[in-house]
This record gives structure tokens, C-alpha cells and sequence, in this order.
């Protein structure tokens, strides 16, 4: 059975020191909200923008680690180190679009870099006709569901008190090593040989999570 992990973000301090570690600043001149700003971001599909990142700053308290949290940008886009990005392009990542940006620091300006992956796989990899859920309520009802997608999952009645019974994975889709879930449990997700990979070159800043969801 293929292992997957999905990627968190350390919280620890005496890892990260503070969270978020970048915060972002923007120049006057720059609207956080203009049509080129990485707000607009597209929810699925490649940027097509000369798109425009804000100043990122580590944050008083905050140590660097090669995975770092900077809020605003954390569902959309990878913030790794120059060292993370060498491993990462050594196995094979989901079709992806790259972007350099400078952390600024006290005493230093750092090389980090922004990943983002325009695909979310989440209808691509689960096999919704054979995957299914329950409604458990108080009351009593308890009734089978099945879904088309993971927008007719997200967008169903009381959504709160759906609860996963079997996801079937189609694993033979699944041909590289780090890729992107968006609504459907959203977050990035590793193979376990990238995962062994990542933890014998000492990534700091990244837990490996396994999720409850997946079939055993």
C-alpha cells in the first residue's frame, strides 16, 4: 500500500521561535489587493501574471527553518529554503510554477523560495464512486452518502456532520512525490520516500503527519 504524509508546519518553539515566522510588509506604492498581487492567486490553474509578492520579513522572535510559516501564503504556495528546493527537484513534483523570494532579517537578506502547485488533486486521486461517508447526528439519523467531488462534499447540508466511512485512493494516478489538495483536506502531501528523504538531509520546520483519512 503506497504511504502517504501530509506536510505541517512546526509549531515548536524552540524550532520555529514564534508563528508565523515571515510576516509580510507592503510598500505604499503597492496594492495588496490589485489585480497582479498574489491575492489573486487563482483558486486552481496557472498563474498567468507578472504576479507581485509582498516585503517578507522574519518576524522578531522567529527562527528560519528550511519550511517556513508565513500565514497569508501558506494554502497556496510552498516557502522553502534554497537547500529544501535542491531536494525537492531531485524527485518528481506535480507540475508546478516557481517564484524567488528575499526573507529579510535583522542582520541578513535570505534566498527563499515560493512553490506553487496550479493542480489540486483531491478529484484526481480519490475515486468518489467508491468512496463513502455517513451523516451521524444526535437525533439519531445515520445515513450513507456518496459524492461526486469534493465541492459536492464541501457544498452538502450541514457538511459538519459528515463523516468519512471508506476513501478508496486511485494510487495508480499517483505518479510524483509532492502535490496539493485544495477544500478536501487541503495541504500538501509527500511520498514516503521523499518523507525518508527529508528527514535523513535534517529539514527543519516540518512535521510529517499521517492522515486519519486514508486507507491503512
Amino acid at each position: 500500500m503506497m504511504k502517504l504524509f501530509k506536510l505541517e508546519q512546526s509549531v515548536e518553539g524552540p524550532i520555529i521561535g514564534d508563528f508565523p515566522q515571515v510576516q509580510e510588509k507592503w510598500p505604499w506604492l503597492t496594492d495588496r489587493w490589485g489585480e497582479n498581487s498574489y491575492t489573486m492567486t487563482p483558486l486552481k490553474g496557472r498563474i498567468e501574471f507578472d504576479i507581485v509578492f509582498p516585503y517578507f520579513e522574519l518576524a522578531k522572535r522567529a527562527k528560519l527553518t528550511d519550511w517556513v510559516s508565513a500565514v497569508n501564503v501558506d494554502r497556496n504556495y510552498l516557502m522553502v529554503s534554497t537547500r529544501l528546493l535542491a531536494l525537492l527537484k531531485g524527485f518528481v513534483l506535480d507540475e508546478y510554477q516557481y517564484f524567488p523570494v528575499p526573507v529579510h532579517t535583522p542582520n541578513k537578506i535570505v534566498d527563499y523560495h515560493l512553490i506553487y502547485f496550479p493542480w489540486p488533486r483531491q478529484d484526481d486521486f480519490i475515486n468518489w464512486e467508491k468512496s463513502t461517508f455517513r451523516r451521524i447526528t444526535k437525533s439519531g439519523e445515520n445515513i450513507l452518502l456518496q459524492f461526486e467531488n469534493a465541492k459536492a462534499r464541501n457544498l452538502a447540508k450541514d457538511a459538519h456532520e459528515i463523516q468519512i466511512e471508506k476513501i478508496i485512493i486511485n494510487t495508480n494516478k499517483i505518479t510524483m512525490d509532492v502535490f496539493r489538495f485544495r477544500s478536501f483536506h487541503l495541504g500538501f502531501y509527500v511520498s514516503e520516500r521523499l518523507k525518508n528523504a527529508m528527514e535523513s538531509a535534517g529539514m527543519t520546520g516540518i512535521v510529517y503527519e499521517i492522515p486519519e483519512w486514508l486507507p491503512k
